[in-house]
């Protein structure tokens, strides 16, 4: 082998090295989520309608979970406002806590909350394509009477 072929290899090596090191410290941007929110950190789920809070069953609360697990976090009030036969959508978890999210608008589907305690500065957009939307309206049918906390 020659002088410049080894020289070359050595070159492209360091070069190569500090690429791949200089990924480490310049890490590359993701879009920011909401926060998760497991299964087991909830104690219940309800909606509140007319003053009157309504427990989720199980499959319902996967689905409401799920849609805000896969949340994206959006400028508020970019959306056109809607009306909503609930009020609110809370959340009670098993550490006392509860989240309380209040739909404001529609977006092909999706529903947009407002979540100051948990998302503060932002609305969530959950992208579940109206099946959460239908799920909410479909627990006034099924759903019982949550005790007051």
């Amino acid at each position: 082998m020659n002088r410049t072929f080894l020289t070359g290899a050595i070159f492209l090596s360091l070069a190569g090295i500090l690429f791949l090191i200089g990924f480490r410290y310049f890490p590359v941007e993701v879009p920011e989520k909401a926060r998760w929110i497991a299964l087991n950190q909830v104690e219940r789920s309800a909606i509140q309608m007319q003053g009157q809070l309504y427990t989720l069953n199980y499959s319902q609360n996967r689905i409401l979970l799920d849609a805000l697990n896969t949340a994206e976090r959006v400028k508020a009030r970019d959306y056109t406002s809607a009306t909503f036969p609930f009020s609110t959508v809370v959340i009670y978890r098993l550490d006392g806590s509860t989240i309380v999210l209040t739909p404001t608008a529609v977006r092909e589907r999706n529903l947009v909350f407002q979540t100051p305690a948990w998302n503060e500065g932002h609305d969530l957009l959950e992208l579940s394509g109206g099946i959460l939307y239908e799920t909410l309206l479909q627990a006034f049918d099924h759903a019982q009477v949550a005790p007051h906390p």
